[in-house]
């Protein structure tokens, strides 16, 4: 008996700072805020589960070009 796994996907909490992507090898830069100023945030969590997905899309892409 198999489980039905459904893909993460991103819940936009990242949409509220601005961003740019470098490139696929160099990844995203956000302006305007930091790290520490992510992990005190009341949605924590949710930042960090978004930025986990855009980690892990960026690493797919680097290692499939």
């Amino acid at each position: 008996m198999g489980y039905i796994v459904k893909p993460l996907k991103p819940n936009g909490s990242l949409d509220r700072f601005e961003r740019f992507n470098l490139t696929p090898e160099i990844g995203t830069e956000f302006f305007n805020t930091s790290l520490a100023e992510i992990l005190r945030a009341d949605d924590a969590e949710d930042l960090l589960h978004d930025l986990a997905l855009l980690s892990k899309s960026l690493l797919q892409m680097a290692t499939t070009s």
